[in-house]
């Protein structure tokens, strides 16, 4: 993943959940699952809203914020 994440340019934090602690923590049910994650820690968006309007119109809406 690490290998991955250099190739794209990916410089945000990248999780891979292989004992599966992450996944029940947060209710995941399938790969990928996404969040967009506020400065402060908390969820602002998740899966289902970021699939059904966008991640595009989602993140202005709170960059505009």
């Amino acid at each position: 993943m690490r290998d991955a994440a250099d190739r794209f340019g990916i410089e945000w934090p990248q999780v891979a959940d292989e004992d599966g602690g992450y996944s029940s923590m947060f209710l995941v049910h399938g790969d990928p699952t996404y969040y967009l994650v506020g400065p402060d820690g908390t969820a602002l968006a998740t899966g289902e809203r970021l699939r059904e309007e966008g991640f595009e119109p989602i993140l202005d809406e709170y960059l505009r914020e």
